[in-house]
């Protein structure tokens, strides 16, 4: 398998076809500096419209060790920053946006399932 670069990704990118809703992140309190920049890395590649960082989250300009690990994703990926999610959420809701929390835990919901408990 070749990893796609630059103007192959994004031709690639390009012949996918539209969502027909975006997909906006938030991250709420990422401790570690790393897993943002991983994360911006990763939404960048998934089409994700936007990243919200709340708490604690690491926020761009990224360092230079960082912007290895990012490979510049956060001069691409449009994000903000609120200081608590509940400053997000209604804003999001407004714009009819599906609200999905992701936590790992004993009581998890497969992502699968998801459509059942959402009524689709």
């Amino acid at each position: 398998m070749q990893q796609l670069r630059d103007k192959e990704a994004q031709k690639y990118f390009d012949s996918l076809p539209s969502r027909n809703q975006d997909i906006v992140l938030i991250l709420e309190n990422i401790q570690y500096a790393k897993n943002v920049a991983n994360i911006f890395r990763s939404a960048e590649s998934a089409g994700v419209k936007r990243i919200y960082l709340t708490g604690i989250s690491q926020k761009p300009p990224f360092g230079k060790g960082l912007r290895k690990v990012s490979r510049g994703s956060e001069k691409r990926v449009d994000y903000g920053y609120a200081k608590d999610t509940l400053e997000i959420l209604p804003k999001l809701k407004e714009e009819n946006y599906h609200i999905m929390a992701i936590e790992v835990t004993d009581e998890h919901i497969f992502h699968s399932d998801l459509k059942r408990y959402l009524g689709e």
